[in-house]
């Protein structure tokens, strides 16, 4: 009909309309590691009052998600040839939630 409506766009693409699902929230799952672009999320700013007779919309995306990334090194005390059978847990930490769009809270 015309009338301006407010935009918020997401990366990846899922359907949000999952039956009982909250249509504003996206499902967070990272207990699976295995490829990074399979648990990314981005999200975009809100871009109000557009209308099909404004059709130029200009989303500005931010991650979502924190990715860590450890590194273990030689140093002091730490030879290089005991870092083969090195290991680091994370624990303690979320991997299941929802983000909420329009709220911008996860």
């Amino acid at each position: 009909d015309g009338s301006a409506r407010d935009l918020i766009a997401y990366y990846p693409y899922r359907k949000l309309s999952e039956p009982g699902a909250d249509p504003k929230t996206y499902s967070i799952d990272v207990s699976t590691q295995v490829s990074q672009k399979a648990i990314d999320l981005m999200g975009s700013s809100l871009v109000p009052g557009k209308s099909s007779k404004d059709a130029s919309v200009k989303f500005v995306f931010a991650h979502k998600l924190v990715k860590l990334d450890v590194s273990v090194e030689a140093g002091t005390g730490l030879e290089g040839t005991s870092l083969s059978d090195v290991s680091v847990d994370i624990t303690g930490q979320h991997t299941v939630g929802t983000y909420d769009f329009v709220s911008g809270s996860k």
